[in-house]
């Protein structure tokens, strides 16, 4: 890791950044709010609760964009370490809830998803069916109460290796050695940077995540074809065959849009490192290092680590 001054990003680009990051959650919200207008206008009473997935899937969206906008992260690539330019950046005491809350959005996110996904497949099966006919006879507070327990259960498992850092005393140490020269000034002018480094410990803990990551989109891809083949088959009459596929187009471009903006770029800062260089995960932030270097200096018998 070089992290050369010049390749942190300047307070032109970051204020640019932050005007552009608040034109878009304006821009945002603005489309849901009349997004939801128009959806409760036009609501059909067949596709009530496929209603309700939808508005649930569009504000678990909006959230999430909303946290993206407060903890405004920025990628220094093609250094392994990114940093925090949002108004949430400043309360470094708080890393942990803040990450949380981050991984619970897109966990709500991907949960809203799969709600709709599982809807259409048990809408598209003939209404014999038993999968049918249980998804009808479940009540409304069992989904929600289901729904609420797998964001939070799925936020608290994804965050656990990053709240319980594992680097060995070794591997702090050589990385502070490497960081020596440069430390001082990159804290100074950015505290916010966080960095990875591929000696922790954390990236066998990891494997399982990035497993549950690669096989959504399998699972998802599964899924929708189950649902063409069950539409094309059924005994539906023409307009029912014409609305489940109209709606079926409708979660497959959801599914691509999150895929491509959301799904991507997190498989290549998860995955890439695997291949291309040896980084993976997070173990210490600058501040933390820096703070490290600082009682060390003032303690050179205390053992470090």
């Amino acid at each position: 890791m070089t992290l050369a001054v010049d390749e942190l990003p300047s307070k032109d680009f970051l204020n640019l950044f932050l005007k552009l990051e608040k034109y878009v959650i304006i821009s945002t919200v603005s489309v849901v709010f009349v997004t939801l207008i128009v959806m409760n206008m036009s609501v059909r009473t067949t596709l009530k609760r496929y209603h309700y997935y939808l508005v649930n899937e569009i504000l678990c969206s909006l959230l999430g964009d909303i946290v993206l906008y407060l903890i405004g992260p920025i990628v220094l690539y093609p250094e392994p370490c990114f940093m925090l330019s949002g108004l949430l950046a400043s309360n470094k005491q708080y890393d942990v809830y803040i990450l949380l809350l981050f991984i619970a959005t897109l966990n709500a996110r991907g949960s809203a998803l799969m709600l709709q996904f599982f809807s259409r497949v048990t809408q598209s099966m003939s209404p014999r069916s038993k999968l049918y006919i249980n998804n009808c006879n479940v009540k409304n507070q069992y989904i929600i109460i289901g729904f609420v327990v797998n964001v939070v259960f799925g936020a608290i498992i994804t965050a656990a290796p990053f709240c319980f850092p594992t680097a060995s005393k070794a591997a702090r140490t050589e990385l502070t050695l490497n960081l020596t020269s440069l430390l001082q000034s990159h804290y100074q002018k950015s505290p916010n940077i966080y960095c990875f480094d591929a000696t922790s410990s954390m990236s066998k803990a990891f494997i399982p995540i990035i497993c549950i990551f690669v096989s959504v989109p399998i699972v998802g891809h599964t899924m929708l074809c189950m649902i063409y083949y069950y539409i094309t088959t059924s005994n539906f009459a023409v307009k029912t065959k014409k609305l489940q596929l109209m709606l079926l187009w409708s979660l497959i471009a959801q599914s691509i849009g999150i895929f491509v903006f959301l799904c991507g770029p997190c498989y290549i800062v998860l995955i890439a490192p695997y291949f291309a260089t040896n980084v993976t995960f997070l173990i210490y932030s600058v501040p933390h290092l820096y703070n490290d270097l600082l009682r060390r200096a003032d303690s050179p018998s205390r053992a470090y680590g």
